[in-house]
């Protein structure tokens, strides 16, 4: 999509992408936002694209940013708190894909707070986390052999 649109168009969507981008915004909310508030679909991959183009334009100004990947980020409270319940339920014998259906999360979100973000919260727990899903792994593929024989 990015490469079909009008060059006066393309230079002001990676002037708002860098300038966002400059004031801490992610590339994912800055596509979101593009597509929200700009009705502009454009992936993630040409916001990172726009962001670089930006960067190289303003590389002689003060403009000092860097990407930033919210996959792992736990520095939102709301995040931390989410990630704390998530592991609640886990821990208390739910599944990853009960815990989703639950929450209305996405799966791949709550399997991320439990691997990815729950270390940066309280590694103790993340240890116990690990363990149960390495077992709940080990378990699910005897079952599998099981039903396959």
């Amino acid at each position: 999509m990015a490469s079909k649109l009008p060059v006066e168009e393309r230079e002001r969507l990676i002037e708002l992408s860098g300038e966002l981008a400059a004031n801490g915004k992610g590339v994912n909310e800055i596509a979101r936002y593009l597509l929200e508030e700009e009705n502009v679909k454009i992936s993630a991959p040409s916001v990172s694209n726009f962001i670089k183009i930006y960067q190289k334009m303003h590389f002689d100004s003060d403009v000092d940013f860097t990407l930033k990947n919210n996959r792992g980020d736990v520095s939102n409270i709301d995040v931390r708190k989410r990630v704390l319940e998530n592991t609640k339920k886990f821990l208390e014998g739910k599944t990853v894909r009960e815990i989703s259906s639950e929450t209305k999360e996405d799966y791949f979100k709550v399997y991320r707070d439990l691997t990815l973000r729950l270390p940066k919260v309280d590694e103790s727990l993340a240890k116990k986390v690990i363990n149960k899903l390495n077992e709940n792994r080990v378990e699910n593929r005897k079952t599998a052999r099981k039903n396959k024989w």
